[in-house]
């Protein structure tokens, strides 16, 4: 795999239906190395708004829309972006060519307990066009679990 998710490419995905999403999810080992180095410095402004980062220690990297407030009950945040790489690559064992991500939304039920689902939207990175496109391919089931951690709006 030749192209890296760029910041931009956060933004676009992240924005894509406006409010409708927190956050994307995306593998930390995709990652550019400029995105790499907005990652490490845990916030930017992009256009005129500014997106936070949170780093897992399963590979995740999480863009949020400033303002999100997040509370990881899985996994721990704050992992640096190294752990989170070496994390990655590890899962995808160097099989996942494609660029993954999930969108992370409300939960679709907040009256239940905890364990209430959240609204997700998995996608790629159309390689030819470099626009996110739903995905529904067989690595789906596989990429929602590696990719969401369980976490909640604060």
């Amino acid at each position: 795999m030749t192209r890296r998710l760029e910041t931009a490419d956060l933004v676009r995905g992240l924005t894509l239906w406006g409010d409708s999403f927190h956050a994307i999810d995306v593998f930390a080992d995709d990652l550019s190395p400029g995105a790499r180095a907005d990652v490490e410095a845990r916030t930017v402004v992009y256009e005129g708004a500014t997106y936070r980062f949170m780093v897992y220690a399963n590979g995740v990297v999480a863009m949020l829309r400033d303002g999100t407030a997040i509370v990881s009950e899985g996994g721990p945040a704050d992992a640096t972006l190294e752990v989170a790489i070496a994390a990655a690559e590890q899962a995808k064992g160097g099989l996942v060519r494609e660029l993954l991500g999930v969108l992370v939304g409300d939960l679709l039920n907040p009256t239940r307990a905890s364990g209430s689902a959240r609204h997700i939207f998995a996608m790629h990175l159309e390689p030819h066009t470099g626009e996110w496109v739903a995905y529904h391919g067989v690595l789906q089931r596989w990429m929602k679990s590696q990719l969401l951690d369980t976490r909640r709006v604060a």
